[in-house]
This record gives structure tokens, C-alpha cells and sequence, in this order.
């Protein structure tokens, strides 16, 4: 499978940084910034002649690994002295191995939730996922037209990642997996981060275990968005300070650089965390100013290298190489800007404390009420309202999140307190005595916090852009609990345990257990977990594109943003369809093609009852069909094939046990209308109030069928063009109870397929 290319010539920039004699973490952490440094070449090189697609990509990753190997094979310790023995003190406390071994069986069932589960969270429903399929449909990475600003402005490093996985494996089963290897990633990296600190193998051990129990990082290390992925650049960015600090060479001023390019590149919360984990790696080790000052140039070439070109593509579209400070596009509008506008202290302070009260949360709601009251009280006395619009997110109030199996809500507070009272304890022992670079260390990851609360207005969501907080918090952790209370290290492993199996086993949005796990449902449902309401309307228009009737559709997404799992439907990875965005605005449509040719059928998601909108598209005068909240509009008269209840039934009832069900006094009539003659499969349930009943079935006034009530199964073949299949009662009707209608049979679950196909009819209602 040409998935496994890029993760073969990973696999060998680590075996190259193992002939220098670096140790296993090391090589897969630098492993990681070489082969990061080679997939943003890769990509943009490809992009530039607009040949991202699947041929050019494996010629180029095979080509790397065949040059990775033959550099290995020549240069067998290039980077000998880079990697010197630092050796941990002597071996305390507990094995280490009986943190290891959870660590391992977590792993196990987030990678099976990877290949099961599907990408369904409402960000990578709009833009993380989206703009991968119009980067592979573009063969480029460059802007295209678009009314969704955060497919274009947003730093797209994740997401270069996520479409190689997805030109490779032809689809989106595996691009789970880079939020997944920034997870693993993030943990390594806070274990040799703790080598470095002085911390013994168990305590390595213990920053690792603490790392992947961090609730809010397990629900998001499954899905598509960035936040893992960034963390790994952060922690590496962290880690390679201390490592150039301590010995000022060339490896690790590259090894800082690109991981401070990259995290940029990632997302752009990284412009805050970036500079001040890499200083507290230099500080923390005792950095020699006189001989890293040399190093500026390689800083600023790597850095600034790997992000002009997304800072230019943002310059042509906003004028700013950030892109626009707002969500919406528009600079003269305030509604959803990212800066805090209250950057007083007291503002910072109250900021501060609206992001801490993220993480003061507890299983009970009532307390979770009585904490938001005081930190509100708290905030108004320092004289601000807890509400303010200049530093919350537009349309937010300020409140402590309850805990949640979400990965956008779940709060952190064991972590948090484990944080804060460590800080306490270093006070406590002046520490800054007898371990300095912990204290040095302590007060940089409190600081990277208290300036992201600075600077960015307070969201609700919040929790998961702290991810990199508490990565880089565990390390120190674990190293003062070893120190000052290792009795209590048991117990909080035994009760992170605890509290990390649930977030493992049911995830809000890829739960592995109980009704509506990723295994009982088809992966076509997955997409819909958090939007159930969109599931029937998308899957019937996607449904129509089976018979082969279009292959270039257009898809209208400006009333609508949810447009990811419309197009998962139209599966575009495999090549059968080819897929462009419609919409466009007055900054993004300098960005379409010159000569666009028109497609064959437009989505308009969102566009149902819209009159001005449908006629936008008024030249395509076919077929309009309604699905839900969306339409299909067609240039050709026939697409699909597709059923509708046209005569003799009462209507459509919700009854308990899910379904739908038309019942009929004596003889109802389906339409079905087919492109071409068929063989129809019917199947479904039929009820009767009358027993014994038998149902006889027409096929233009033709009997061809006789069937008991229950569950059936029933081929028939249809002519081309508009067939009549009546449903008939043997027996008369009769009255339910507290039902005026004269009932005789009812269609429950029906579904009609064309037999040996994957197509199904649409069912219209």
C-alpha cells in the first residue's frame, strides 16, 4: 500500500540518527523534524506545476528514501557528537515498565479507533478536511475560490500531512493518524525532556505516562484536527533549546529552527508558544549567549522559509501575511476577531483566570455553579465584567465547562491541579536553590500560558488549544512528584488511569463501546455523529451519483459550511468524481479558475427554500430535486433512480423503535423512476392490523408478487423511465385504537437498491 512510503522514509532518517549512536527517542524525535522539513518540500515543489497528485507523490517520497538510504550507507556517524550520553541518575522507585504497559494498551485503542472511526468534528467538517479534497482536486496548494476563509488563511502544515495520507490511501482512512503520531510524538519528547532536567528512568517514564493521560489530548488525538500534531513541533522546539544550549551546535540550531517553523506552520496559537518554550529550553541549560548569537541566520532562514509561502498566498488574499484577523473576512467587522482588546493588567489578569477556570471542574454541575459564581465575583472585583465582548469570543459567555467526552470541551483538572501544586511545592522548597533550571523551567510553562491569555480572546474552547501547556507541564510533574512525594505517585497513576479509560473506550464522536459505536455503524454514518440532522438528506443526494449519471459536480457551500461529509459521500479520493467548490467572495474569487467550464450538477447545501440563491444557477433548468436543507440542481433531465410515495397513503409516521412507516387503507402506490431498465431490489418491513394479511404487489398493474406481513426482501424489474409499484392489502382495513383512520398495511425501513450495484433509489418523502 503506498501509504506506508512516507512512513518508510521516516523510518530511515531514524536509522540514519541511530548510526550517530542517538538513542531511540532522539532519533524518532529529529527523525520527525527532518522527514516534517522533507513533507513541506515535497508539497510545495509538487504544488508549484500543479502535480500533488498520486504518481508524482510516490516518485518523490521513493525518491527521497532511496537518497536517505544511500546517505546512510555512505556517511555512518555524521552526527556522532550531537547525541552525548546523559546517563540518568541511578535507578529509583518503581519500574518504570508499570507505567509503560498502559501506555501501551491506550495506544492500541486509539490506533483501532483510527481505523475505524471516521474524521467528524465540526472544525475538520468545515475546513481541515475540506481543503484537503480541493488541494487534491487543484493538484495544488494554492488558494482557490472559496467562502470559507479558514481553508485558505489557517496555517496548513496538519493538513499537508493529512493529504499525502490522503492521495496515498485514496481516501481519508488514515489521515486520523497524524494527530495520532503528534500525540505519541508529544509524549516522547516530555520524557527525554525530563532526561535532560535530571530525572531518573521512572520519572522519564512517568512524563510520558502523564502526557497520554491528558483527557482532552486523547479525544483529539483521533480525529483531523492540529492541536496533537502542533504539540509535537512545540515539544521538539522545547526540547532542541535545551539541546543547544548545552552544546551550541549546527544539528540543533536546524533541529530548533525547522521545529519552530513547522509549529507555525501548523497553527498559528504557535507564534505565542513557540518563542518562549524555546528560550525556556535555552535558559533552563544554561545557554552560553556569546556562541548561539552565530545560529540568528539559520533561525531566521528556517524559519521564515518554511512559512513564506502560505505568509504570501495570505498576503495576495488579505493583505496581511496572518490573513485576516477575523473568522468572517472582513477587516472593518469586530464579530470574531482572535486578539484580546483588553491587554491591560487587570484585563490580562482576568483573562488569565477565565482560561484557569477552563480546568476547575469537578463531576458536579451544582459545584461547577458555585465556582463559575466566584470566579465571576473574583473578576468584577477586579473590576471588569466576566461577559466583556472586548476579551470573550463574540456570541460567549463566561462559564466553567462540566466534564465532557468532547474533544472541544473536555477541561483538564487533574493535570491543572497537579500543575499548580507542584509550582507550590518548588516555592515552598526554594528550589531555585538546589534546582534551578526546574524553576527556570516551571516559571517558562506558566508563562507560555499566561500569555496566550494575553493575547487571544477567551473561548469555551479553549481547553484543547492548552494542549501544548500540558504537554510541556508534565515533565515538571513528574520530576517534583518523584522528588517531594513519591507516595502519592502510585494513587494519581491509579486514578489517571481511571479517569483516562472512559475517555479511551467512549469518545464523544468515535466511541468504541455501547449503542452507536463506530463498529455498528457504516462508515458513511460516521461522518454524521455530531450532525445526525444533515445524515438522510446528504446520503439521498450523494446516492444519486451511483448511476454514473455526473462526475464533475459542483458544491455550493456559503449557506452551509458542514461540507465535509457531502463530499466523503462523493468519495473523490478514488478518482471517480471530480469535485469543486462553487461560492466564492469578493477576496477569494480571484482565485477561481479564468475559463471555469460549468459542471454537470451543483450542491447548493443549505440552499433549500432560497429562492435568490437557486437562481444564481437558474441556467441549470434540468432536474431540481429538494433533500432536506439542500439541493440538487442538474443540467441533465434523469439522474439516478428514485421512489416516491404518490398515492393511496395515509402519511408518514414516527413510530418508537426508528424508521419510518406509510400506512394505506387498502392500496398505496410507489413511483419509481429509473434511467434505464433494471432489476430493483426491494427491501423493508411490513406491518398489518389485520392478521393474517398477505400483501400482493403490482408492477404496473401486473401482479409479480405475494408476501406475508414481516420482513421481506423482493426483486422486481422495471422498465426504463416511470414504473408504478403497488403495495395491496389482501384483507379490508380497520380502526386502531384512538385512530380515526382506516388502516390496512404499512412500509416500514424501505429501501430500494438497484440489485448487483452499490446504487440506491432515493427515497423521496
Amino acid at each position: 500500500m503506498y501509504i506506508f512510503l512516507p512512513v518508510v522514509v521516516y523510518l530511515l532518517f531514524v536509522h540514519f540518527l541511530r548510526q550517530s549512536r542517538a538513542g531511540w527517542r532522539d532519533s524518532f524525535l529529529c527523525g520527525a523534524a527532518l522527514w516534517g522539513l522533507a513533507l513541506f518540500i515535497i508539497t510545495e515543489i509538487l504544488s508549484l506545476p500543479r502535480q500533488l497528485s498520486l504518481w508524482p507523490l510516490i516518485f518523490a517520497w521513493a525518491l527521497l528514501g532511496a537518497g536517505v538510504y544511500l546517505a546512510s550507507k555512505r556517511w555512518r556517524s555524521p552526527f556522532a557528537d550531537e547525541f552525548p550520553s546523559d546517563q540518568p541518575p541511578p535507578q529509583q522507585g518503581s519500574d518504570p515498565s508499570l507505567l509503560i504497559w498502559p501506555v501501551i494498551l491506550i495506544f492500541a485503542f486509539l490506533v483501532l479507533t483510527c481505523l475505524v472511526g471516521a474524521p467528524n468534528t465540526s472544525d475538520a467538517m468545515r475546513y481541515h478536511m475540506p481543503r484537503i479534497v480541493y488541494w487534491f482536486e487543484y493538484k495544488s496548494i494554492a488558494h482557490y475560490a472559496t467562502t470559507e476563509y479558514n481553508q485558505l488563511q489557517m496555517p496548513p502544515f496538519a493538513e499537508f500531512a493529512m493529504l499525502h495520507a490522503f492521495i496515498l490511501a485514496k481516501g481519508d482512512r488514515f489521515v486520523t493518524f497524524v494527530q495520532l503520531l503528534g500525540f505519541f510524538g508529544s509524549a516522547i519528547a516530555a520524557s527525554v525532556i525530563a532526561r535532560t532536567l535530571g530525572g531518573s528512568r521512572f520519572v522519564q517514564a512517568l512524563s510520558a505516562f502523564l502526557c497520554v493521560m491528558i483527557p482532552v489530548a486523547i479525544l483529539e488525538s483521533t480525529g483531523a484536527k492540529n492541536d496533537c500534531f502542533k504539540s509535537l513541533w512545540l515539544m521538539l522546539a522545547l526540547y532542541g533549546g535545551m539541546r543547544f544550549g548545552q552544546n551550541s551546535s549546527l544539528f540543533w540550531a536546524l533541529i530548533s529552527a525547522v521545529s519552530i517553523g513547522l509549529a507555525i506552520l501548523t497553527k498559528g496559537t504557535s507564534m505565542i508558544y513557540a518563542p518562549i518554550f524555546f528560550l525556556t529550553g535555552l535558559l533552563s541549560s544554561g545557554f552560553p549567549k556569546t556562541k548561539t548569537l552565530r545560529f540568528i541566520p539559520i533561525f531566521v532562514l528556517f524559519i521564515v522559509g518554511v512559512n513564506l509561502p502560505h505568509w504570501m498566498r495570505n498576503y495576495e488574499l488579505s493583505g496581511s501575511p496572518l490573513g485576516f484577523p477575523s473568522a468572517v473576512g472582513d477587516w472593518s467587522r469586530k464579530e470574531f476577531r482572535y486578539p484580546n482588546e483588553d491587554r491591560s493588567v487587570i484585563g490580562i489578569i482576568c483573562n488569565v483566570l477565565r482560561n484557569a477556570a477552563l480546568h476547575v471542574s469537578t463531576p458536579s454541575g451544582g459545584v461547577n455553579k458555585l465556582i463559575e459564581k466566584q470566579f465571576r465575583l473574583l473578576i468584577q472585583q477586579l473590576g471588569r465584567n466576566p461577559d466583556d465582548p472586548a476579551a470573550l469570543w463574540t456570541a460567549t459567555t463566561f462559564a466553567i465547562n462540566d466534564p465532557d467526552r468532547h474533544e472541544a470541551l473536555a477541561p483538564n483538572p487533574h493535570h491543572f491541579g497537579l500543575f499548580v501544586v507542584c509550582l507550590g511545592m518548588l516555592l515552598y522548597l526554594r528550589a531555585w536553590r538546589t534546582h534551578p533550571s526546574w524553576v527556570i523551567y516551571a516559571a517558562g510553562v506558566a508563562i507560555a500560558f499566561i500569555a496566550f491569555s494575553a493575547i487571544l480572546r477567551w473561548q469555551p474552547w479553549h481547553t484543547r488549544l492548552h494542549i501544548p501547556f500540558f504537554f510541556a507541564a508534565c515533565p515538571l510533574i513528574a520530576l517534583v512528584l518523584e522528588r517531594c512525594a513519591p507516595k502519592t505517585v502510585k494513587p494519581i497513576v491509579y486514578f489517571l488511569l481511571l479517569m483516562a479509560a472512559p475517555l479511551v473506550l467512549v469518545n464523544a464522536l468515535r466511541p468504541l463501546m455501547y449503542a452507536g459505536n463506530i463498529f455498528d455503524q457504516p462508515r458513511a454514518d460516521l461522518y454524521f455523529q455530531e450532525h445526525g440532522n444533515l445524515k438522510l438528506g446528504y446520503q439521498q443526494m450523494a446516492n444519486n451519483f451511483e448511476t454514473g449519471f455526473c462526475n464533475d459536480v459542483g458544491v455550493d457551500s456559503s449557506l452551509n459550511v458542514l461540507e465535509y461529509p457531502m463530499l466523503a459521500l462523493l468519495r473523490p479520493g478514488e478518482g471517480r468524481m471530480k469535485v469543486r467548490q462553487m461560492g466564492s467572495t469578493p477576496f477569494t474569487a480571484k482565485f477561481g479558475p479564468v475559463n471555469p467550464t460549468a459542471p454537470c450538477a451543483i450542491i447548493c447545501l443549505g440552499c433549500a427554500g432560497n429562492l435568490p440563491k437557486l437562481e444564481t444557477y437558474r441556467e441549470y433548468h434540468g432536474r431540481v430535486r429538494v433533500y432536506g436543507e439542500s439541493v440538487l440542481l442538474s443540467k441533465v433531465a434523469n439522474f439516478g433512480c428514485d421512489a416516491s410515495f404518490v398515492s393511496g397513503w395515509y402519511g408518514r409516521d414516527v413510530l418508537p423503535g426508528g424508521g419510518w412507516l406509510y400506512w394505506t387503507e387498502k392500496a398505496g402506490t410507489v413511483k419509481i423512476y429509473s434511467e434505464t431498465a433494471r432489476t430493483i431490489l426491494i427491501s423493508g418491513e411490513v406491518n398489518s392490523l389485520v392478521n393474517p394479511n398477505r400483501v400482493e404487489i403490482y408492477v404496473n398493474n401486473a401482479v409479480v408478487s405475494q408476501l406475508p406481513t414481516g420482513i421481506f426482501n423482493l426483486k422486481i424489474d422495471i422498465p426504463g423511465g416511470a414504473s408504478n409499484v403497488k403495495f395491496q392489502s389482501e384483507q379490508p382495513g380497520t380502526t386502531a385504537r384512538n385512530d380515526s383512520r382506516t388502516l390496512a398495511i404499512g412500509l416500514r425501513n424501505v429501501s430500494f437498491k438497484v440489485a448487483g450495484s452499490r446504487e440506491t433509489c432515493t427515497v423521496l418523502f
